[in-house]
């Protein structure tokens, strides 16, 4: 997996020291799958908001989607 090769980034869990997540992906069936579990291992110091996952085929009609999270998770008013 690409961004836990990332996040294992000695200076890149600095950068993320106390920062804010708010995780996004896109997959075909495996909804988050670990990425939460592995974001929180790799900047445990750091703010997880509720992620958004959805499928890569629906990108494309997920506007409304999108937007409804990000009130739900107060980035937009």
């Amino acid at each position: 997996m690409i961004q836990v090769a990332i996040y294992k980034n000695i200076s890149f869990r600095v950068l993320l020291f106390n920062m804010v997540i708010v995780p996004v992906c896109t997959h075909e069936g495996s909804g988050l799958g670990r990425s939460i579990k592995d974001i929180k291992k790799y900047c445990p110091k750091s703010n997880i908001l509720d992620g958004l996952e959805m499928r890569g085929s629906d990108v494309f009609r997920a506007f409304d989607e999108v937007v409804a999270w990000l009130k739900k998770i107060d980035l937009v008013v």
